[in-house]
Order: C-alpha cells, then sequence, then structure tokens
C-alpha cells in the first residue's frame, strides 16, 4: 500500500492512503427524520466534499464494489457465496435462489423481499425440498446469514441476464424478468415453483400465510472463478453483508475499531441500516468521528453513501474538506431530500 508525504512547517507525516466508507441504509418515510432531525456533522460532510448521486442504485453493488474494488472485477454474489461451499465442485455455475412473494397490482404482478426472515429461516428446508424436486442435475445450498437466500448449482452455461431482487422489487415483473437465450426456462421455472409453493402454503393456518413466500427469483448468476481475500475492514449488523463479507475472508471490526485504526494500511467499511431518528443521531455522532480520525490523518479519504429509494448520494471529504469556509453548510436534507441533489 502505497502512502503520500505531507509537508507540513518542516515536518513530514507519511499518511497512508486509505479510505473510510461508511453506508447508510435510509427507509423511503425518511423525510420527517431528515427535516426535524440535527445532524451538524453529516451537514458538514455534504456541504463541503464532493458529492455524486447515482439513481438504480443497489445496496448489496456497493457492498461488493468495497470488498472487492478492482478495476473491472465483476464478482457475482451467487459465485461468491458458492464459495463457502466446496461440495459444488461438480456444477461450475451459479445463481442465487431468493424466497420473495408475488403480489398483483392493477395493471402487472410485483415481488418483495420477505418481511419476516427470522420465521423463513426455521422453515426453509421444506421449501429447499420442493425447489430439488422440481429442479434436476443442480445443487441447492442456503447461506445461514441470509435466510431467504440459497445458491443452486449447475452443471451447464447460464444463458440469461438478471435483475437483482434489490433493483426489482416494487417494480412491474414485466420490466425485470430475466432476458437472453434461456431466459424461457428460467422464467417458466419460477412460475412453476410459484404454483408448487401455493399449495404447499395452503397447509399453513391464516395467521402463517402472510409470513411464507410463494415463489423464488433467480438473479447474480456467474460462473467459477478464482476469488482472492478482500482486505476490507468492516463493520455491520446486516446478515446480508455478514454472509458476503464471510465468503470474501474480509475482517470484520468494531466500528470503534475502525475509526481508532492507525496501523493498518487496508480501506474500512462501516455499514449503517437506519429505522428510526435515534438512529440517524447515532449515525450524526459516527460521522463527527470519522471526521476527526481523518483530521488526524487516520485516514486520507472519508466517504459517506445515503442509500434511499434505489437511489445512493454519496460525499467524499479529503482532511480539507471541513476547512473550505467559502462553502456555506446546508442540512443534509437539502441534497437527499425527496431523492434530489
Amino acid at each position: 500500500m502505497y502512502g503520500r508525504i505531507d509537508v507540513i512547517q518542516n515536518s513530514i507525516t507519511k499518511i497512508s492512503l486509505r479510505t473510510l466508507n461508511i453506508t447508510i441504509s435510509l427507509p423511503p418515510n425518511a423525510d420527517l427524520w431528515l427535516e426535524e432531525t440535527l445532524t451538524p456533522s453529516l451537514d458538514l460532510a455534504f456541504s463541503r466534499g464532493v458529492r455524486t448521486s447515482q439513481h438504480n442504485a443497489c445496496l448489496i453493488d456497493q457492498w461488493m464494489s468495497h470488498l472487492f474494488p478492482q478495476p473491472g472485477r465483476d464478482i457475482p454474489v451467487s459465485v461468491l457465496l458458492a464459495n463457502e461451499f466446496p461440495e459444488n465442485s461438480a456444477h461450475t455455475h451459479y445463481i442465487c435462489c431468493e424466497l420473495v412473494q408475488y403480489t398483483a397490482g392493477m395493471n402487472d404482478v410485483f415481488l418483495r423481499k420477505l418481511p419476516d426472515a427470522k420465521h423463513i429461516g426455521k422453515t426453509i428446508q421444506s421449501y429447499m425440498t420442493l425447489i430439488e424436486k422440481h429442479i434436476e442435475d443442480s445443487t441447492l445450498h442456503h447461506v445461514p446469514q441470509w435466510p431467504n437466500l440459497m445458491i443452486l448449482g449447475c452443471k451447464t452455461p447460464l444463458r440469461i441476464n438478471t435483475t437483482s431482487l434489490a433493483r426489482a422489487q416494487h417494480k412491474p415483473l414485466s420490466d425485470v424478468l430475466p432476458t437472453g437465450e434461456d431466459a424461457r426456462q428460467w422464467i417458466s421455472t419460477m412460475n412453476e415453483i410459484q404454483m408448487i409453493f401455493h399449495q404447499h402454503n395452503e397447509k399453513a393456518t391464516l395467521t402463517e400465510v402472510e409470513e411464507k413466500p410463494n415463489g423464488v427469483w433467480f438473479w447474480g448468476e456467474g460462473s467459477r472463478q478464482r476469488i482472492e481475500r478482500s482486505k476490507l475492514w468492516l463493520s455491520t449488523n446486516q446478515s446480508e453483508l455478514s454472509a458476503l463479507s464471510r465468503a470474501a475472508n474480509a475482517t470484520l471490526k468494531t466500528q470503534s475499531e475502525i475509526i481508532n485504526e492507525k496501523t493498518a494500511d487496508f480501506d474500512a467499511l462501516i455499514d449503517v441500516n437506519i429505522t428510526d431518528h435515534r438512529g440517524l443521531l447515532e449515525v450524526d455522532d459516527l460521522v463527527l468521528r470519522s471526521l476527526n480520525s481523518l483530521k488526524n490523518s487516520l485516514y486520507s479519504r472519508f466517504s459517506v453513501t445515503l442509500i434511499r429509494n434505489n437511489t445512493a448520494h454519496t460525499t467524499v471529504c479529503s482532511k480539507y474538506s471541513q476547512y473550505k469556509l467559502w462553502k456555506q453548510r446546508q442540512r443534509v436534507k437539502t441534497w437527499v431530500g425527496h431523492d434530489g441533489i
């Protein structure tokens, strides 16, 4: 890892070129929190950093880009998670098979993630058995830390292009169905599994039906490739990122360990999922401590990404960004409110 030399008042200090990243997931109804909660540190970071916005963003893609930042390196989620299952050696092509709920709209069908992952995790085996009976010459493995997700291993190449569930949910199904040479076959398989699940769920009690999946969604296809260990340090409370980081052999740390680390030459990621306004206050304190680490040269760069409604708003700060006094400080809601810049 290369460093840069700062010459300040005749002293020479070697600063590691490390980046501290924070990803923050906001729910769609966060407008009121952003309006009423004072977040001076977030305000400062977004007012004086370099801001960008990305529409049709995906949190999982954000995570993968931090785990494997090498340019041009595209590692499908299924291929990464398949590393956890060496018995898949005879099946070199993989795809994610995620339990979902399909709902009928006025003019189309929509899908969404299951609301109760813990409940499904206890009954996953029954659904896996149904899928395995229907899809021949393949293997199916559950990802324990990602309760609704399984990895399907196939012997033949997967000639389809899919849309991740994170991008597909809440959109018209006709807009996000798989495409490619074998798309019709995979769409037919999803339809057949949906009918099988419907028959299976009819045996459930009325209170359980809403918590049960009525279909699967295939996404994240790819073929086996050699994957080097991720050098990322990270902190998260989200099970999906925990599963990805474990498969990537990344280093799990606490928030404080990451912010105060002085010796490691690795980038770091702190991932936060906000569920109420108190979480926003905690994030603002986290940003304040991160800015202090930047000021003390523990990191050379600091970025914050707020993700809501599939739009990612990012600000990147250097050690000197907070001293750009000519940039007027504005509330963070100015930059991310209503998903506008």
